[in-house]
Parts: structure tokens; C-alpha cells; sequence
């Protein structure tokens, strides 16, 4: 059963780099160990500063081995993981646009390899170099470094010889987490060669941006054609899996699924017809999800979603869900809360998923009556409960670490609110609800008469409101509050969706995905400048960030207009020489 929440876009930004599988698609077969190397390291090609005037710079004329280089040094960069994720999401689109039919040389491959694998997980396409090494590791026999073994044969083109599945895994050691675990289709001809069965490019091996793990789920003929078909469970960060279909036709291994088949899990799957579950989350902290049926049979050469079986989502009757329903429990009187939650339990076993959580908050909610001893005593009934999930079990242990060192109520809350034990915004709402903050005397004082430890209050001036007081609470996971003089006697208050400091200053990121997308998906410069140039006009703040000064650079770079590269890459390393973009922006430039 899948219940995690989606939390990222990275297959959107991410499909047109299988444009670098053409740079590794013709393997040469070497009997050269992989991963063991002793080429000497190169100087480091980003340790570089600006010496110069910008008139005695021009943008570099790339070699293979040079821009490879760059790429293999910012792999082993330390920075910020969203930073250098983009990072290497453009250098892999650059590597594909200059040199779409390099490396071809095994030493090559394995050092991108070993530097891919040694990179944060997740932040690199590593198909188009493991790939066809696992191929020449199977050609030659030497597949010690990696995991690859068969786990199936079928006959998926009907040319009267196998097709192999081999499932390829970087450790090789089983109990060490993956760094690289993906499916290769090996097809042999007459001859006993050997070679990789071109796949689609929109299916990830793992790990990969929101790509966590792949499985694989079946092979048959599931279609009725007399071929085999691979079926293939993609686990994408999400409530949902993605199910993919691999069959052969025109030459070729193709998803035969009109569009994605989203699932959670499996009901039936016979010839023609395949029955899945689809999943929705509710709350992931509490394992609350809606599920309905949805059926795909298979019809013009592809299978099709049809009318879900059911059409609505239907929400489990679980003690996770009805606590879900009966929030904002912590703006509710303690009182109220509590008999809200004992209500639920009433109506549902001990042994039930989510009992363990709800017994945890009733025990929060005795300590911020007064009732310390009563809440100390249940969580260590609880903790004496036989086979608690390590979660629950960190759980306890945050609360009574807590009790020990003397901790109020408010600030244990804070440290429980991941969990979903607490929610310290909610606690705050009816704390100040309760007790309005006057505009008379000091603000601080009456907040922390509150029982609310205020880390600072500093005052916001924004055009065209009033100037407000914004406290910041030393409380884990607290929201800042805004205090507004908009009445006589007390404040007005308000929950800030977004941090500021002394002066609300939007804050930007990201480049827009739609800039994104024309560039490494449509190969299109000069519609990623308009969208960029548009945002920055609604936006100018968003001129100064480094990434976006880069993102530009390199627009002008791949349009061809080289004055505004050169100049865009030149103040960049200048104004900020020792930034991971500002390293990459010197790299492009050379002295004449």
C-alpha cells in the first residue's frame, strides 16, 4: 500500500535528458575493471577566479574531456541539495547539446559513474552511463562492482531468441542501501552478441529526483498478441505508484499504456484486463487515505483507462481518519479535545493502526491541562505496548525526554507537531485567541506570560499596510505571528505563510517550471528567456538570485548570442566568484 505525499516535479523537468542516452549508446567493449582507474586527478576545473577585464574573456571552446571534467567536479560540490540538483540538470542538457555522441571509451564512463554514484542521491540521471557498462560487464564477465543477474527470459519480438531482464543494482551488497537499481532488457541475435533493447525515456532507474525505487512486477503475455510483455512498478514519491507496460513493437520497447497507469496497488490482472487500486491521501502523518477501483483493458494496441469501477473516492472508516476529521482538535478547549479523541477510541480496537498516535495525543493534551504525572504515567503504559512502530517508538522517547528535562507542554508540542501528535499553530491559535495581546504594555512580556518563549519581534513596514509587530517563537516548527495595531485595544494577529526578517522581501528559489520545460524539453533558448525575462519584470528581486543570473547566461550561450553569454557569465563570477553558480558561470569563460 502506498500512502506518501507527492512532493516534487522533477519527472516534468527531467524527461528531455535521455537526450544524453545518445552519448553513451554505442558501448566499446574493454576488459578494463570498472571503477578501478589510476588516471592522475586533473586540476580542479571550478577552483577558478576572475583575474581580468571582462574584454579579455570569451566563452570557452569546449572539448569533451573539458566539459566531462566540469560535470565530474560539481558532483563532488557540497552545496545546497535543490542548488545543486538544477545545477546538474543543466550540465547534463549541456553535455547532450554539445556532445551528443560522447564518451564512447569505457574509462570515461566509469569515471562519470563513480562520480554520479559518490553525488547526493537523487540528483543525477545515471542510465545513459550504467547502462552500457552493465552491458559490457555482461559482455565480458566481469560484473563484480555491480549486482546484475537475470530474473527473467521471455520472447518479447518473436525472433526466436530470448530476451533477457537482468535487474542491475550499485552496491552489490543487498544490505546496503541502492545507489543505482534499474531493469535492462538484453536481446542476443544469431550471433550471441549481446545489446541493450532501446527503452522509453520517460521511465527512471532509482534513485532519481521523485523516482525512489523500481520493481519489477510481472512478465507474460498480458496483451493476447503471443509476446511477452515487462511490467514494471515505478515507486514515484507519491500516494500513488506508476505502472508501466513494456512491449516491443516498431523496433522497439514501448510503454503500452495510453498514459500513465497511476496505482497503489494491484486488484486483478488476467489477458487484456488489468484492475488497480488508486489511492489519495487525506494525511500522511496520520495513514488516512481515500482509495477507489479503476479498470484499463486493452483495446486499439494499448491499454486504456475506462470508467472507474468506482467512481468516487471512499475514505476508510480508521481512527487515522476520523482524527483527521475532528481537526483543528488543538484550537479546541483542551477539554473538548480530549473528549473528541476518547470518543473515537471508543468506537475502534487498541490494536488498530494509528491507536498508539492517538493515545500519545491524549497524553499531550492531560500535560497542557496541568496534568503532568497523568501524561508522564500513560506514554509509559504505552511505551510497555509490544511491537510499537519505530515511529511511535521515537515518538515516546521525544516525549518523555521532554517530561525529564522539564520542558513545558508548548515546546514538547512543537518538537511533536511532524508527527501529528501536536499542532503547535493550532496551539497558538487558541492561545491567542483566549487571551488577546492589548496594545498596552510590552508584547513580549504578555507572550511569554503565555507560556510562548519568543526568540524576536521586530517591526515590518509594507506599502499600503499598517506596520506590524512579527514575533518569531523559540519553538520548533512554530509559524511566525504578526501583531497589527488595527484596533483600540488589543492586536490583530495573523499566522504568516511565509518567514521574513526585518522587511517582507519576497523570496525566490526556482526558476519557473515553464522556463524549465522550454529549455530542456523543447530545446527552446528563447522562449526560456521570455518566460524569464517576464517573471523578472513582475518580479525584479528575482534578477539578483545567481541561479537565475546563470539560467540566462546560458540561454544567450545556447541561442547563439555570445556577447550577452560573456556578459552574463563575466559579473556573475565576479560578483559572486565562490558560489556554486558563480563556478560554473568562470568555467564557461577563457582568457584570449
Amino acid at each position: 500500500m502506498k500512502i506518501r505525499l507527492r512532493i516534487s516535479i522533477g519527472l516534468l523537468i527531467g524527461c528531455s535528458f535521455l537526450i544524453i542516452m545518445a552519448m553513451f549508446a554505442n558501448p566499446s567493449v574493454s576488459t578494463a575493471q570498472l571503477f578501478a582507474t589510476n588516471t592522475p586527478r586533473p586540476p580542479d576545473p571550478l577552483a577558478v577566479s576572475p583575474d581580468l577585464p571582462i574584454e579579455r574573456y570569451a566563452l570557452r571552446l569546449w572539448s569533451a574531456p573539458q566539459l566531462i571534467d566540469v560535470f565530474i567536479s560539481l558532483l563532488g560540490k557540497s552545496h545546497d541539495y535543490d542548488e545543486l540538483n538544477d545545477a546538474v540538470q543543466l550540465m547534463q542538457y549541456e553535455l547532450a547539446w554539445r556532445f551528443p555522441n560522447m564518451p564512447q571509451d569505457t574509462i570515461t564512463r566509469q569515471r562519470l559513474l563513480t562520480a554520479m554514484l559518490d553525488a547526493p542521491r537523487g540528483v543525477v540521471d545515471m542510465r545513459g552511463v550504467a547502462r552500457p557498462l552493465a552491458l559490457i560487464a555482461l559482455q565480458t564477465g566481469q560484473t563484480d562492482s555491480f549486482h546484475i543477474h537475470e530474473v527473467a527470459s521471455l520472447n518479447m519480438d518473436g525472433d526466436g531468441f530470448a530476451d533477457v531482464v537482468y535487474q542491475v543494482r550499485y552496491p552489490a551488497d543487498d544490505a546496503q542501501p541502492a545507489l543505482y537499481l534499474d531493469y535492462i532488457i538484453i536481446k542476443q541475435d544469431a550471433n550471441g552478441q549481446l545489446s541493450l533493447a532501446p527503452m522509453p525515456d520517460d521511465v527512471y532507474a532509482a534513485p532519481y529526483q521523485d523516482v525512489l525505487g523500481v520493481d519489477l512486477l510481472a512478465t507474460g503475455d498480458y496483451t493476447g498478441d503471443g509476446l511477452d510483455e515487462v511490467l514494471l512498478r515505478v515507486d514515484i514519491d507519491g500516494s500513488n505508484d506508476r505502472l508501466v507496460v513494456y512491449g516491443w513493437r516498431n523496433g522497439q520497447i514501448t510503454d503500452l499504456a495510453v498514459e500513465p497507469i497511476e496505482f497503489g496497488d494491484v486488484v486483478s490482472l488476467s489477458n487484456g484486463f488489468l484492475q488497480v487500486l488508486q489511492y489519495e491521501i487525506e494525511s500522511a502523518k496520520w495513514g488516512c487515505y481515500r482509495s477507489r477501483t479503476v479498470n484499463w483493458v486493452w483495446s486499439s494496441n494499448f491499454f486504456r483507462g475506462v470508467s472507474a469501477a468506482t467512481p468516487v473516492y471512499l475514505q476508510l472508516n480508521t481512527i487515522g481518519c476520523q482524527i483527521v476529521a475532528a481537526q483543528p482538535i488543538y484550537e479546541k478547549s483542551p477539554d473538548q479535545a480530549l473528549s473528541a479523541i476518547q470518543e473515537i477510541l471508543t468506537s475502534h480496537s487498541s490494536d488498530e493502526a494509528g491507536y498508539a498516535q492517538a493515545t500519545l495525543m491524549i497524553a499531550m493534551l492531560e500535560w497542557l491541562t496541568g496534568n503532568q504525572s497523568g501524561a508522564s504515567l500513560r506514554v509509559i503504559g504505552l511505551s510497555n505496548t509490544p511491537n510499537l512502530s519505530p515511529s511511535v517508538q521515537r515518538q515516546i522517547d521525544i516525549f518523555q525526554e521532554a517530561i525529564a528535562q522539564n520542558r513545558s507542554p508548548i515546546v514538547a508540542c512543537g518538537e511533536l507537531t511532524p508527527n501529528g501528535i501536536c499542532d503547535i499553530d493550532q496551539l497558538i491559535t487558541r492561545l491567542l485567541a483566549e487571551n488577546p495581546i492589548s496594545r498596552v504594555g510590552d508584547v513580549q512580556a504578555q507572550l511569554e506570560l503565555l507560556g510562548l518563549p519568543v526568540q524576536s519581534i521586530v517591526s515590518v513596514s509594507q506599502v499600503g499596510r499598517a506596520d506590524r509587530l512579527v514575533a518569531t517563537f523559540d519553538i520548533i516548527g512554530a509559524s511566525q505571528w504578526a501583531f497589527a495595531p488595527l484596533n483600540e485595544q488589543n492586536y490583530v494577529v495573523e499566522k504568516l505563510a511565509m518567514a521574513i526578517t526585518n522587511n517582507e522581501t519576497p523570496q525566490f528559489s526556482n526558476i519557473p517550471s515553464t522556463a524549465w520545460r522550454a529549455l530542456l524539453v523543447n530545446d527552446d533558448g528563447i522562449s526560456a528567456l521570455n518566460i524569464m525575462d517576464n517573471v523578472i519584470r513582475q518580479n525584479p528581486t528575482l534578477a539578483t538570485l545567481p541561479e537565475v543570473q546563470y539560467f540566462r547566461a546560458f540561454c544567450f550561450d545556447v541561442i547563439g548570442n555570445r556577447p550577452n553569454a560573456v556578459n552574463g557569465y563575466y559579473q556573475l563570477w565576479v560578483n559572486a566568484p565562490d558560489s556554486l553558480w558563480g563556478r560554473l558561470a568562470g568555467a564557461h569563460l577563457e582568457s584570449r
